[in-house]
């Protein structure tokens, strides 16, 4: 546009209106894709030292039905040591969802102080909202379409189907049989972050494989004495891990933030918010009316549509600023 003006006329501050011109049309903003990075920078959550105090839970699935009848599996994942337990199921309705919660990870670990999920209509019901307050613990619910808030247990499920792809024999749909000797690799095996397997993170000791030799000698130990020397190696284990764990979210911070915007909108800011529903080629990107940020928790905002009242929360990387050069009556 500057190429074809710039000849043939000239105005002051004419550079800086025919970018303000071209950044106000609507349909470049909501058609026009972005070839920078998605913006947001990373936001790590703070390890809590202790075994299942935060925990992360989704679903896998659906898989071919099993022999079992198992079609689903519910995965929950600890935080801070990375353990996880996964739990096959037939279906993945609130009510098995809640009862597996409440007797495979509750029973075995106790009630965790913080469950992360998304926002599928297993976790986000009545029933869920009942058990949270009922156990006292807190329920946050990830931004929708932002996987990256439950990332360890997206990360699991996405090595749990490849190893299990690879074990079943196919022709009998018998997935469900390797499941547990896939957690057991996971959880014996060093992880990348905190230096440590997650089965020594929990337990305070390696797990006895069957190519270990039996030992020669038994040595039995007071309860309380193995008590506290198991205390004293929990300890460290946990304290260096919590350092890896900090000193790795550093590291991807760092990465993941260069180059990369994080713009903060303040309440009454007018966005298009991204179109996550299934579109052509020709269709936009961003949907058609803008709406209007109404609560801020940077980088999560909530916006409303003003001709329903309707209120939804959206990551900072699904918005994109209405920028007016005029003033237009269709926007106030």
């Amino acid at each position: 546009m500057m190429s074809k003006i710039r000849p043939r006329y000239w105005w002051p501050h004419m550079k800086q209106d025919v970018h303000s011109h071209a950044q106000a049309c609507v349909l470049c903003q909501q058609y026009n894709y972005s070839r920078q990075k998605k913006p947001g920078h990373l936001q790590p959550i703070p390890p809590v030292a202790i075994p299942f105090s935060v925990i992360g839970m989704d679903f896998c699935g659906p898989f071919a039905v099993s022999p079992r009848e198992n079609k689903y599996v519910l995965v929950v994942t600890d935080l801070f040591t990375h353990f996880v337990t996964a739990i096959p199921l037939p279906t993945n309705t609130a009510d098995i969802t809640a009862l597996t919660l409440f007797r495979h990870i509750f029973f075995r670990f106790g009630v965790c102080s913080t469950l992360i999920t998304d926002q599928g209509t297993h976790f986000n019901n009545n029933l869920m909202s009942a058990l949270q307050h009922l156990l006292g613990y807190n329920h946050i619910l990830s931004t929708p379409y932002h996987p990256q808030t439950n990332g360890v247990v997206e990360r699991f499920n996405a090595s749990m189907v490849v190893q299990i792809s690879k074990l079943q024999q196919k022709h009998h749909n018998n997935w469900d049989a390797y499941l547990d000797a896939v957690v057991f690799a996971y959880n014996s095996s060093k992880h990348k972050t905190t230096q440590y397997s997650p089965f020594e993170l929990l337990f305070g000791r390696p797990p006895k494989l069957p190519i270990d030799s039996p030992p020669q000698y038994y040595q039995f130990d007071r309860p309380n004495n193995y008590f506290v020397h198991l205390q004293k190696i929990l300890q460290v284990y946990h304290q260096q891990a919590k350092l890896n764990i900090m000193n790795q979210q550093r590291y991807h911070k760092k990465y993941y933030d260069y180059n990369r915007r994080d713009p903060h909108y303040n309440v009454g800011d007018r966005v298009f918010t991204k179109l996550f529903a299934a579109r052509g080629k020709l269709d936009p990107r961003y949907l058609v009316e803008p709406k209007i940020i109404v609560q801020i928790n940077h980088p999560t905002y909530t916006v409303r549509h003003e001709p329903t009242g309707l209120e939804h929360r959206y990551h900072v990387s699904d918005l994109r600023p209405v920028t007016l050069a005029y003033v237009d009556n269709d926007f106030i």
